[in-house]
């Protein structure tokens, strides 16, 4: 607790102990937060945590040697650590309440971390801070800010003069890496460095005139030989490092061992930015900045990288830099400012895949569609490509590169296109286009893994034939990284009938099934067999603001059944899944009778028939129809009766008895038959949050009877 806030009053401090019994003891001790010249005051501060002292400049207590006739007095302050570090910071005449340049750094030598120093004095780490031409009466504040570890140190305050040996300099905090505490990177050039769990490495890279408009990528890789994906967090901070250190730009989550921060072009400032690298483990690891070129010009050539969730682009400036996209055109002007010329973007992958989009006038700030990816796991798939077209607006015409599941490292060119190729605009990747490289097929009753990006999309598809489409499909897929975020994931779904052209929608929202939360970490869609469809179905599962690795699974729950026939099958909130029964071979219900055939023949008597339903978790409603499938949950008079509707939770049996006029589910109409087409149909609980829990349905179908058959070696009562 640092002077600034140390009011008084009564403090208490309560100590809780965890799983085990402890002994422990505590100490507490006063920080005098006044210096006095010459004399030496000792401190100890702590991760996160900050120290303030304090000296008030009097004249009548300044040496004689300290303050010239016509001179300046400057005061100095010699901060000693022992063990650790420590950030220091000064201020006149205010408390500095936050880290921000300039601030310096005073650590102590690596041989008192391991006790290895020759002597106690070389355990200690020392810095003089400087301010220049104090003045009488002012005050001047020095805070040490804790880092890694608790760190022990001392302060020393003293008044000195300009001599001819020495002058005073003021902290800066650029260029020299001794003055400000973080370590110069040079881009394009690596940087090693070991750190320990908890420590905090931060380095700094200067933004001139000459780099401003270029886009930054700032990669930090784990050396380890194994995959650490949560070793590091990695901070990006312009001008200066805010003392609560919570960024916009970090990395958490490491793809391959590398975690990657980028600002574009767009965002990219002069001055100074600090990347801070918090280990969360023993690890070694290096550090590379990158600056990449985003004006191009026909013939130029440029190297570049992207990671998961980054983004960079390019661009080529169309006709004059002031020029607007959509000027008239003078009579007899050649398009696009006269260049009478079609340029290329043309970019070559050399591992890793991206998503790749144009746009005019505005920088690409965001993947919209039309967009379209690249693999180099795919030979055959198209290299990130964009054409400028003679009669193009001008302007700025951008080639925008979104990072996908792995770091790409790429070349890209600025080419006109050959004579005979045509210049074309970027067209988005439809369903049709994407079977081998953008779509995964789905195998049925198979866990498929999988990961994507923030924002990113996977693709599944899936065929339905006639001959699997009596069937109820159910897609489902799970967060693995077990974040617990309700939006971590979406799931959406695209179909075409049988033999139609169809296209994955620009707007991938634009789809009627979807599901887009969850609280228990799985996402699902249900197509029922009333609505399944033959044709391809493609599933879109799309990554919320974190990265996420998943998996799905796809299954076919059989619609129509046999006698003693068990369909295992879930079912969740706001879905249907269908189950039904073809009674005899003159099914025909409720058909109209043809003009003067007479009336229909009397229904046959089958019996009776049952659904038995056992649920082993969540809840559902039930409901059984005859003649058609029920379509919606409606209920009247007394809950669970009309319309044959039942709401049951998990563990409890339910049994959908089929009689002609039955009205509720439970409900034994003895020797009333059965008439043909009947059917039961299951619905997820939707009176909760959507998507709270799925529901697994073993069903058995006892044979005619009262009571019917149990499967071989089924369960003889509920609590089995």
């Amino acid at each position: 607790m640092s002077y600034y806030d140390l009011k008084k009053t009564d403090y208490f401090f309560s100590v809780r102990c965890k799983q085990d019994d402890l002994r422990f003891r505590i100490k507490w001790k006063l920080i005098a937060s006044t210096l006095v010249q010459e004399q030496k005051q000792s401190g100890e501060v702590c991760p996160g945590l900050w120290s303030y002292h304090k000296i008030k400049v009097d004249k009548a207590t300044v040496p004689a040697s300290a303050k010239p006739a016509g001179g300046k007095t400057h005061l100095k302050l010699k901060v000693e650590v022992k063990d650790w570090s420590v950030t220091a910071i000064t201020a006149a005449d205010y408390v500095p309440l936050k880290l921000v340049p300039p601030f310096a750094q005073v650590k102590a030598p690596d041989c008192a971390k391991t006790s290895t120093c020759a002597s106690p004095a070389d355990e200690l780490g020392s810095k003089t801070i400087e301010l220049c031409d104090v003045h009488d009466g002012h005050l001047y504040y020095l805070g040490l800010l804790g880092t890694d570890h608790c760190a022990e140190y001392s302060v020393t305050a003293s008044y000195f003069t300009d001599t001819a040996d020495h002058s005073c300099h003021a902290l800066h905090h650029a260029g020299d890496a001794a003055k400000n505490g973080a370590t110069e990177v040079e881009a394009e050039h690596f940087l090693l460095r070991d750190a320990e769990a908890g420590e905090i490495h931060d380095f700094f890279l200067t933004v001139d005139a000459k780099h401003k408009d270029d886009n930054i990528v700032v990669e930090v890789e784990n050396l380890s030989e194994e995959e650490e994906p949560e070793s590091m967090i990695v901070k990006l901070f312009h001008k200066e490092i805010p003392v609560d250190r919570e960024a916009e730009h970090l990395a958490a989550f490491g793809v391959h061992n590398i975690f990657s921060v980028a600002k574009s072009a767009h965002d990219v400032k002069e001055g100074t930015y600090y990347i801070s690298v918090e280990a969360k483990k023993a690890v070694k690891f290096r550090v590379l900045a990158m600056f990449i070129h985003a004006e191009m010009k026909p013939g130029d050539h440029s190297h570049g990288e992207v990671c998961p969730g980054n983004m960079v682009f390019h661009y080529y400036q169309k006709g004059d830099a002031g020029a607007g996209g959509h000027r008239r055109r003078l009579q007899g002007a050649a398009p696009g400012g006269g260049a009478g010329k079609d340029y290329r973007f043309r970019a070559v992958l050399h591992v890793g895949d991206v998503r790749y989009m144009e746009a005019h006038l505005h920088p690409p700030l965001e993947l919209i569609p039309p967009y379209r990816t690249a693999l180099t796991s795919d030979p055959a798939a198209d290299h990130p490509h964009a054409d400028v077209c003679r009669d193009a607006h001008d302007g700025k015409h951008y080639i925008a590169l979104f990072g996908g599941t792995e770091c790409a490292n790429y070349e890209i060119y600025l080419e006109e296109i050959p004579a005979g190729d045509t210049c074309k605009a970027l067209k988005h990747e439809c369903a049709g286009e994407c079977e081998d490289a953008l779509c995964t097929d789905v195998e049925l009753d198979h866990f498929q893994y999988g990961s994507c990006v923030p924002g990113g999309w996977q693709d599944y598809k899936l065929e339905v034939t006639a001959a699997n489409s009596d069937n109820n499909l159910l897609f489902m897929v799970e967060d693995l990284t077990g974040n617990r975020r309700p939006d971590a994931l979406g799931l959406y779904h695209y179909s075409n009938p049988a033999g139609g052209a169809w296209e994955i929608p620009l707007d991938r929202s634009e789809t009627e099934r979807y599901s887009d939360y969850s609280t228990e970490l799985k996402w699902s869609i249900a197509i029922s067999k009333h609505d399944l469809k033959t044709g391809r179905h493609y599933f879109a599962v799309k990554c919320g603001p974190e990265p996420v690795q998943f998996r799905v699974l796809a299954q076919l729950a059989h619609a129509g059944m046999k006698h003693d026939e068990t369909v295992h099958t879930s079912v969740c909130p706001g879905s249907w899944v269908y189950h039904y029964i073809s009674v005899g071979d003159d099914y025909g219900g409720h058909r109209r009778a043809l003009a003067g055939a007479g009336p229909p023949a009397p229904a046959k008597n089958y019996g009776h028939a049952h659904f038995d339903i056992y649920l082993h978790s969540g809840d559902m409603d039930v409901l059984t129809r005859h003649g058609h499938p029920p379509l919606k949950v409606s209920t009247c008079g007394r809950a669970g009766r009309s319309g044959g509707l039942t709401k049951k939770k998990a563990r409890a049996p339910v049994r959908a008895h089929l009689v002609q006029g039955a009205g509720a589910l439970g409900e034994a109409h003895e020797g009333v038959p059965v008439q043909p087409g009947a059917g039961a149909a299951l619905r997820g609980a939707a009176g909760r949050p959507p998507l709270r829990q799925c529901v697994r349905l073993p069903q058995w179908r006892g044979g005619p009877g009262a009571e019917g058959a149990r499967p071989p070696g089924g369960p003889t009562r509920p609590t089995d």
